[in-house]
């Protein structure tokens, strides 16, 4: 897992009564998701 932020939720509109935590993370499962599906965003 990976830190890699702070979301600015004032930028989301009506998002912003969804999200739980304003902390964005990359999960091991994203980055095994990206390497498999879009190799070409590396």
């Amino acid at each position: 897992m990976q830190y890699i932020g702070k979301l600015d939720k004032s930028k989301i509109g009506d998002y912003d009564e969804k999200i739980i935590t304003d902390d964005v993370i990359l999960t091991d499962e994203r980055v095994k998701h990206i390497k498999e599906r879009h190799p070409q965003r590396l």
